[in-house]
């Protein structure tokens, strides 16, 4: 199998595996002064954050390689996921109210990844 199909198919799983995770500290550690200002926290909170970072980071690296279609929306959506939870602190819970509809739109972006690779590679150009 072509290294672009099976990083599409890392990329997909991954994604899959952190929009829960996301949310889920969304809902469990943000509030207006910002992501996990209220300490203390149970090792289930920090455990939760470490896996959708490394989820989201893993599609970013691998994004990085791989020919194929949206691959652009992998990028942005990975890199606003991380950039607007831990640096700018969620913005109060702005911060996912905004990444709501990047994360529809990239769980579909998995699924096909997943099921229909050979569909959404993209196609290599070659020169003479």
């Amino acid at each position: 199998m072509e290294k672009s199909k099976v990083r599409m198919k890392w990329i997909g799983c991954c994604w899959l595996i952190s929009i829960v995770p996301f949310y889920l500290c969304s809902s469990m550690h943000i509030c207006m002064a910002g992501h996990m200002q209220h300490p203390p926290y149970s090792i289930m909170d920090w455990g939760i954050d470490l896996l959708w970072m490394t989820s989201m980071c893993i599609c970013l690296v691998l994004s990085w390689r791989t020919r194929a279609r949206y691959i652009y929306s992998v990028r942005f959506g990975s890199f606003f996921c991380i950039f607007i939870r831990i640096p700018l602190q969620d913005g109060g819970g702005l911060g996912t109210l905004l990444s709501i509809p990047i994360c529809i739109w990239l769980f579909f972006i998995a699924l096909k990844y997943l099921f229909e690779t050979q569909k959404h590679l993209a196609p290599t150009y070659q020169t003479s």
